[in-house]
């Protein structure tokens, strides 16, 4: 008899290997622009369009737009470039990982660069005012450290060039033409300085119950923000948020007119003429009081965008996406 022979086991198949679907993460890609090139300087685009151009781009849109410190640019991305609406200026535009922000050199955001620790190690936390006591309107931060309203640094500049708390100098560069990612358009008058106010301006204005709501001083709801025009430029900025209350209230109050002092200047708020008209002494120059009077508006807040707005304050702070 043959003697049985083990039958060789069958190899068992293997299981295929699944591949990992590699996905891409949107969130570490950032867009960046070149001033005029990307290798001699470049800038993050604002924080507020970064989403709709990464939205555009993965939407294979050819071209997005954008609304920048007072001007309308439109982004090629067969091209990689971008321009404004006169074709005045191109510059190169690019979607990198932030891992490679460091290595290209980025300075900063929409203009402005990073904000750098200071040498002391001093960084204040919050954002009191020890300057005016509130909290601070349009928040700036010195180079030693400290945070003061914009508004009380630029009147403090005019009287002398130290830091109201450490009395380190800080320079004049920063109220020439500013420019700001960090800020928001929006900002409330803080509630303390409306408290405060209430005195100099009086009993608020009597409200009638005939009167619709949506019109009129007494029973407004809307709400509004006061401009001023910019000199010798086309465009507006908002008032800053203290001085823009003020200038509401006493026009609630149908007063013919408001003297304020904005930034150590006497300004003339004509609300007939609807004109504001500043006396700026120009002590280097002459002894002599030089008028300038320059048109002002109130709008309503959810039509700023019927107007070329720069900013609030004489910053240049507004970027918005355009549909």
């Amino acid at each position: 008899m043959a003697p049985r022979t083990k039958k060789k086991a069958a190899p068992k198949k293997k299981a295929p290997i699944k591949k990992k679907e590699v996905t891409e993460d949107n969130s570490q890609y950032v867009w960046i622009y070149g001033e005029p090139t990307i290798k001699e300087k470049c800038y993050e685009f604002h924080k507020d369009l970064q989403e709709h151009i990464e939205k555009a781009y993965l939407d294979k849109k050819p071209n997005c737009k954008v609304y920048i410190y007072g001007k309308i640019w439109v982004l090629d991305f067969a091209k990689m470039t971008e321009h404004n609406a006169q074709k005045q200026v191109t510059w190169p535009i690019k979607r990198v990982r932030t891992s490679q922000l460091k290595r290209l050199k980025c300075r900063g955001i929409a203009g402005t660069d990073y904000e750098v620790k200071p040498a002391n190690g001093f960084w204040q936390d919050d954002d009191h005012c020890n300057a005016c006591y509130y909290k601070s309107t349009i928040p700036t931060r010195l180079s030693c450290g400290h945070v003061f309203c914009f508004q009380c640094l630029r009147c403090n500049w005019i009287h002398g060039r130290d830091c109201p708390t450490c009395r380190m100098q800080y320079s004049r560069e920063m109220f020439v033409r500013p420019t700001r990612s960090d800020i928001d358009f929006h900002m409330e008058c803080p509630p303390g300085y409306q408290e405060d106010c209430a005195g100099v301006l009086g009993p608020a204005p009597k409200t009638s119950a005939r009167r619709n709501p949506a019109r009129g001083h007494g029973g407004e709801t809307e709400k509004y923000y006061w401009i001023y025009h910019e000199r010798r430029r086309p465009g507006w900025f908002r008032f800053d948020p203290r001085s823009e209350y003020m200038i509401e209230e006493s026009f609630k109050r149908k007063k013919k007119t408001l003297q304020i002092y904005i930034c150590t200047f006497r300004m003339t708020i004509n609300f007939q003429k609807m004109t504001q008209t500043s006396m700026d002494h120009r002590v280097d120059e002459s002894d002599t009081f030089l008028s300038t009077t320059r048109a002002i508006k109130r709008i309503p807040a959810a039509n700023y965008k019927k107007h070329v707005m720069r900013g609030i304050a004489g910053i240049r702070c507004l970027a918005y996406p355009i549909d």
